[in-house]
């Protein structure tokens, strides 16, 4: 199964909450519109209670495009916001050790003051 296939399939038969389902996305390989696709659809506007979810998707897409993906998925709400700010900020300490990843983590967090 390509790729694609892969992510309409987990699309339309995955659950949000299904942690099996976040380790089988961790342990295939994406193309980066698919793991857009992925993260756009498995990423929901509320934060998760964990940082699992972020981790997954933040183990194998590039700093920019977790970043863009994260932007798409923002809260509104600041109870929403601050506790993905939370989860978030080990992943985005980890970005941080290249100098693309660097430049990545600094632009998305000044586009959110």
């Amino acid at each position: 199964m390509g790729s694609a296939q892969a992510a309409t399939y987990l699309i339309e038969n995955g659950r949000q909450s299904w942690r099996p389902t976040f380790i089988l996305i961790q342990h295939l390989s994406w193309k980066v519109a698919d793991q857009m696709r992925l993260a756009e659809h498995f990423l929901p506007k509320k934060p998760f209670a964990d940082a699992f979810p972020y981790t997954v998707f933040a183990s194998f897409m590039a700093a920019d495009h977790f970043l863009a993906a994260i932007d798409h998925v923002w809260p509104d709400e600041k109870a929403d916001r601050d506790l993905l700010e939370y989860h978030l900020g080990p992943i985005l300490h980890e970005f941080e050790k290249t100098e693309k990843g660097k430049l990545a983590v600094q632009t998305f967090l000044s586009s959110r003051q």
